[in-house]
Order: C-alpha cells, then sequence, then structure tokens
C-alpha cells in the first residue's frame, strides 16, 4: 500500500510539473511573448544530466520539444502562425504534447520547418477529425511533414493540394479501400503514404485495375509489372524523349499501362499502387536503374523492379529518406524505433547536444539508451575516434551504417570494420555487406594513395581480376589485410580479391 501511495504522489507531482510550463507556455502564447517561450523551453539545456531528467520528467521531453519547434521553425515564424488565427492551434500543441512529439520527431532532417507547420496547421483547421488521437491526427502531421516542400503530381505537374489530399485518404478508409495496417502506421511511416505523387483519381483507378490477388500489403508491390517494358512507342519515339513518348498526355497510371515506359514508370507505378492502398512506399535511384521500396509487412521493407539491391541504392530525387540518403537506413531506423521510449530520448539528446554545453555527454548518452541510433554515433566518433570499435559492434546490423561511421578512420582501424561486417551473419540486408566493405576498402585505398575506386564497376566485373590504375604495392597490402579480416565470408572476398592483380603465370 505504501509502495502505492508512493507512485501515486509521484505520478501527481510529475503531472503537475508538465501542467506548470504548460501554463506559462499558453500565458506566453496568449501575450505573443516567444522571446518568453523560447527561454521557457531552454531551460533543459543548462542542466548537466538531461538524460536523467528526460527519463524523469513529462515537463523537460514538453519542453525540449517546444524547444526544437522553436528553433527549427524560428519564434518569428511561429509569431506570425499565431497572429494570423493560429492561436487555438497554437495553444492546442501545448494541450498535446503526444501530436507535437509526433511532428518534432517524425521527419527527415529540414521537414520540421515553417511550411510543414502552416500545412499542418490548414489540415487541423479544415479537418476536425486530424485533432483526435488516432490514425487521422497521425496521417495529418505525415502530411504536413510529407508537403514540407511542394508536391508536384506527376500527371499535371500542379501542386497536390494537402487537405484534398488527407480528405482523399479519409474517404477512401470510410470506403474500406486501404489496408488494415494503415490505421496503426506511425507518422514517420505516413509519410511515404501522403506523399505520393499520383493524383486521386489515379489512386482510385489502380485499386480496382491491379488483380485482386495482390490487392494486399504483402503483394501490391507486384502490380509493377502491369507496365509493359517499352523503349520505344509505336510512333519509334524513345522513352528518353519524356512526355513526347506518351504524346504529350498527362502522365496518369492508366497510361502507363497502355503506354509502358521503363525502369522510371515501372518503380513510379509500383510505388503509387502501394500508396493507394495505404502501403507506405517510395522510389529509389540505382545506377542507370530505377527502383521503389515498400514495406510489406511490419517492418519488413522489400525493393521492387531491384537490380543491384540495398547497397547500391540511393535517395531518389523529390524523396527525403530517415538519417540520411540511404535507402538502406530505412530499416536500421525502423529497428532503432522498436523501442519507442528510448528513441525519443536519443533523439532529444541528439539535439540538446547542438546546443548545450555538454556534446560529448549528451552524445554518450543518446547510443547508450538506444545503440542503433546512427547520427549520435557519425558525432561522437568525430568527437571520440577511440569509440569507433563500439559503434561498429552497435551498428553491425547495417553494414552501410558501419561504412558510414568509418569515414574518418586511421590506420588499420578499417581492417576492425571489415572483420565486423564480415562476422554479422544475421543483417537483415546480406547484400549490403560486400558493398559496405568495398565502400571502406575504398575510402581507405583513396586515404593511402589518392585514388578513387569505382566500387559499381568492381561489383559488375564479371572476370577473376578488375584492371584499375591505383594498384600499387601500398594499395595491394591494403587489399590483402581487408580479404584476410574477411576471414570465410567467400562473398566478400570474391570481390576483394578481384583488386588484386593477375599473378597467374604468362
Amino acid at each position: 500500500m505504501r509502495q502505492t501511495a508512493i507512485l501515486l504522489l509521484a505520478l501527481v507531482a510529475s503531472n503537475a510539473s508538465a501542467s506548470g510550463f504548460r501554463d506559462e507556455a499558453i500565458k506566453c502564447i496568449q501575450t505573443s511573448d516567444f522571446g518568453a517561450l523560447q527561454s521557457l523551453a531552454d531551460r533543459p539545456f543548462a542542466s548537466a544530466s538531461l538524460d536523467v531528467r528526460l527519463r524523469d520528467s513529462e515537463e523537460t521531453a514538453e519542453e525540449v520539444d517546444w524547444a526544437i519547434l522553436l528553433r527549427s521553425v524560428s519564434p518569428g515564424q511561429v509569431r506570425r502562425v499565431s497572429s494570423t488565427g493560429g492561436q487555438p492551434f497554437l495553444i492546442w500543441l501545448v494541450d498535446h504534447p503526444d501530436a507535437l512529439s509526433d511532428y518534432i520527431h517524425g521527419g527527415a532532417n529540414g521537414e520540421v520547418c515553417p511550411r510543414s507547420l502552416d500545412v499542418w496547421r490548414l489540415i487541423w483547421h479544415e479537418c476536425p477529425e486530424s485533432r483526435e488521437d488516432g490514425p487521422w491526427r497521425r496521417f495529418a502531421i505525415a502530411s504536413a511533414l510529407a508537403q514540407a516542400q511542394p508536391i508536384n503530381a506527376m500527371a499535371t505537374g500542379r501542386p497536390i493540394d494537402a487537405v484534398d489530399r488527407f480528405r482523399f485518404y479519409k474517404q477512401s478508409a470510410d470506403a474500406g479501400a486501404l489496408v488494415p495496417s494503415f490505421f496503426t502506421t506511425p507518422v514517420w511511416k505516413l509519410r511515404y503514404v501522403a506523399g505520393s505523387w499520383a493524383i486521386d483519381s489515379d489512386l482510385t483507378w489502380v485499386r480496382t485495375a491491379m488483380k485482386p490477388e495482390i490487392r494486399n500489403r504483402l503483394s501490391v508491390g507486384d502490380a509493377c509489372m502491369m507496365v509493359p517494358y517499352i523503349e520505344k512507342n509505336a510512333k519509334g519515339v524513345s522513352v528518353q524523349a519524356g512526355s513526347k513518348f506518351y504524346d504529350d498526355k498527362p502522365l496518369t497510371l492508366k497510361l502507363m499501362t497502355e503506354y509502358g515506359g521503363v525502369c522510371g514508370a515501372i518503380a513510379r507505378f509500383g510505388a503509387s499502387s502501394c500508396q493507394a492502398l495505404g502501403v507506405p512506399s517510395f522510389p529509389v535511384a540505382q545506377p542507370g536503374h530505377c527502383a521503389f521500396v515498400w514495406e510489406n509487412s511490419d517492418s519488413s521493407w522489400r525493393l521492387g523492379n531491384d537490380i543491384y539491391g540495398w547497397g547500391a541504392s540511393s535517395q531518389h530525387e523529390g524523396i527525403r529518406i530517415m538519417w540520411g540518403a540511404r535507402p538502406t537506413f530505412i530499416p536500421l531506423y525502423d529497428i532503432a524505433r522498436r523501442d519507442e521510449k528510448a528513441f525519443l530520448l536519443a533523439d532529444r539528446l541528439m539535439y540538446a547536444s547542438a546546443v548545450s554545453s555538454n556534446k560529448a555527454y549528451d552524445l554518450r548518452a543518446a547510443v547508450s539508451v538506444c545503440p542503433l541510433f546512427l547520427p549520435a554515433w557519425w558525432q561522437l566518433v568525430g568527437l571520440e575516434p577511440q569509440r569507433l570499435h563500439q559503434a561498429v559492434r552497435a551498428l553491425g546490423v547495417s553494414p552501410c551504417a558501419v561504412a558510414e561511421v568509418c569515414h574518418s578512420m586511421q590506420g588499420d582501424q578499417y581492417l576492425y570494420a571489415v572483420s565486423a561486417i564480415a562476422d554479422a551473419n544475421s543483417a537483415f540486408q546480406l547484400g549490403t555487406q560486400t558493398w559496405a566493405t568495398l565502400e571502406i576498402v575504398g575510402a581507405k585505398l583513396s586515404q593511402a594513395t589518392g585514388v578513387r575506386l569505382d566500387l559499381f564497376a568492381v561489383l559488375q566485373c564479371n572476370t577473376k581480376r578488375f584492371k584499375w590504375s591505383g594498384m600499387d604495392g601500398a594499395s595491394q597490402a591494403i587489399v590483402v589485410a581487408a580479404i584476410k579480416a574477411a576471414g570465410n565470408r567467400t562473398d566478400i572476398t570474391m570481390q576483394l580479391e578481384k583488386l588484386l592483380p593477375d599473378r597467374r603465370p604468362t
């Protein structure tokens, strides 16, 4: 009984503390004193043990989130929102810290900005269901983040209206057209639904045009095969001629199935088909090729129209990926967010490290609570290079993440990274291991010899040896050491061996 009473008192005290911040914040908003609100929100950064305070106090978390909002959008822009009829929205934000948290921690770099805040405010004003805790509040926030930059429809070239898009998906849900997982999908993934380049009528059309057996989350990506691979149209016009290939008609999804296209059309059609059902999806670039990614089951991401795999994939123009420009970071990010409480703590500490005087402490605390938090490792290894081995051990599940943190390696540190990647047999993207290893060795070769290695050319090489101009004695020694570090991983050593000179008798 006594323990229960103590817990109840602690809960009451925590709520009272949070309520205290909210009361002060609302007064600042009502008096348009956003400088005072900034000072109020910045209070936690003076603490020498912010990680402890964030664990123990809801108020501290709310203050940090408001500090991030005000610094990302600027007090002046928030004042503008307030003075143009947005004061009720801002007061609602104070009273709904979970909604603010979803916005602050649900977007890619740069998406918390004046434009996305304006879009969210507009949806909040026009669509009352977007204020209620649940899928429509999450979708409203995701829509705002996705609209940090205008989204132009591929059929018309005109901007997609965020409020109309929100209403379209609400009507689609009411009609039973969305997969069940849509209603539990978090904000950061819903961005890859709300950000569809297809117009609403296209999304409606493709739902009925695709075969019933693939009209589900697991198989919907196979809809990309509805677009025939055609390089020249019936008039002999090359697909490289752009709109002329399609006789200057609006590039609708239906038109793609009629005229066909190459990898770009196939990937965009596949991504749009997924988004039509409420499944997160987006196009990705590969060398001379276009593929797409979709979530085919909970926290399982699949490449569609793929040729070169995750390691060779990069961010497509107009798409923003979490933690950087590599699609391979999406599964890593997904794993990191499985413990949402730990992730949010790490994300707040990551922000605090940029504005407080305890940078290294905050970064160490972030990777301690969330060991897969890649951005914190990037910065921490830069400040404390001796932590590279620790970072490599923590990030071994993602070979490309290991390659990223090794960009400024010294001496023989690269050998540890090669060995760690080779030993990570449980890696969720085994195909990235060879690519990441070549990146690490290539970076070391560039550092030691000044010669840049063409990774893609090595992977494409069908002969036993890859011919390149940088194979001097130092380079050869580096490659031999890397082969030794890779041990029994034949898929990795096979590619590395291509870099060695052909020593067969002539």
